[in-house]
């Protein structure tokens, strides 16, 4: 039990500040498209043909689009992505049914007060805006907070007969007692949750080494490598003779109860089109796996994805992300999510609080 005991102090102490931003910045992603549309004025209608909101991003940025995606179930909300002059990441967002221009924003802000504060918080949360290294550093330490989490769980969890105490604040007298009934109460309700929280995100960290160690061993369709099937690969020009509706056309006629997500365009890839839909039978409701991607000079579908018919491998890859965020249990598990990741930094602050009374040398009688 002193060994339970120190390394849940010592994990908590060196890694407790980094686990509650994560919490804290988790914790606002949870709803944040929802608070993020509430502020602009959307009009009600059908999203209008890619051609349309291409047009019009193109118009007001005077840059070629890279991508059109959808944010939001109703599409009446879309962002088309493009670079500016200096080569850095740009979104412009516009109204779906009108193809209005809504607003402007950065992919990869390096403030929060340009505009982009629930981007910034995104980059912030997977990466600490280090790039690939933060997100390394990330996924290792959700890994350290298992184990953080399973060593409190054997520490802090009561007796039979102690399970009142353990959750009856009014018990609790002195300050130290206090600190440790709270750490102790809220980290019982919030460890089942935070360790899905935990393993689905350190796996989405390394998803990309987990599933090329498994594909070895397990029937895996990596999604990446269809880009070898693409025209440009096989030789053809640069001459795009499919337009954009007609490569949506094509790929919807492939999943045709799919929700559009995303469409790029050859710009990002060239020799090809890749749309995106999410599918009822999914999990992911915000950004499905669906894919398909066209051909621009003959139009023919040189790579589809179902995510319903695909390898076992790739249903738990699939369901990570979803799992994560809480979409998989609807409303509420996103609300547990909330919850869950708010728990964090009152983990920390209540059990930095403790450590810092009991180390205080006693006062002499």
């Amino acid at each position: 039990r002193r060994l339970w005991t120190k390394g849940h102090l010592w994990l908590g102490l060196i890694l407790g500040a980094l686990w509650s931003l994560q919490g804290l910045t988790g914790g606002l992603l949870t709803f944040h498209r929802e608070l993020d549309r509430a502020t602009l004025a959307l009009t009600d209608g059908p999203m209008l043909p890619p051609s349309r909101l291409i047009a019009a991003a193109q118009q007001a940025t005077g840059r070629p689009i890279q991508r059109l995606t959808a944010i939001g179930t109703d599409l009446r909300l879309v962002d088309a992505r493009y670079d500016d002059d200096a080569g850095k990441p740009q979104a412009i967002l516009l109204d779906g049914a009108t193809a209005r221009i809504l607003g402007r924003r950065e992919r990869d802000p390096a403030t929060p007060f340009t505009g982009s504060g629930w981007r910034w918080i995104y980059v912030l949360h997977i990466s600490l805006m280090a790039g690939p290294t933060g997100r390394t550093l990330i996924g290792v330490s959700g890994l350290f907070l298992l184990a953080s989490l399973v060593s409190g769980l054997v520490i802090g969890w009561p007796h039979r007969r102690a399970w009142k105490q353990a959750l009856s604040p009014a018990r609790w007298r002195s300050l130290p007692q206090k600190l440790y009934g709270w750490h102790r109460m809220i980290g019982l309700c919030a460890v089942p949750p935070l360790l899905i929280l935990a393993s689905t995100g350190s796996y989405m960290a390394f998803d990309k080494a987990v599933t090329a160690a498994l594909g070895r061993l397990f029937a895996f369709q990596p999604i990446a490598m269809m880009a070898h099937q693409s025209h440009d690969a096989m030789g053809g020009d640069d001459h795009v003779m499919v337009d954009p509706d007609q490569a949506y056309a094509i790929a919807h006629r492939q999943f045709p109860a799919g929700r559009f997500m995303n469409l790029e365009l050859p710009v990002e890839h060239a020799g090809y089109y890749s749309v995106r839909f999410t599918l009822p039978q999914e999990w992911r409701r915000w950004s499905g796996r669906a894919l398909v991607r066209v051909d621009t000079m003959t139009g023919e579908i040189i790579a589809r994805y179902d995510p319903v018919g695909a390898p076992l491998l790739n249903h738990i890859d699939d369901m990570a992300y979803p799992i994560h965020l809480g979409e998989a249990a609807g409303t509420i598990g996103r609300i547990l999510v909330l919850l869950s990741g708010l728990a964090l930094p009152m983990l920390y602050g209540a059990g930095l609080w403790l450590w810092w009374k009991r180390r205080k040398p006693k006062k002499k009688a």
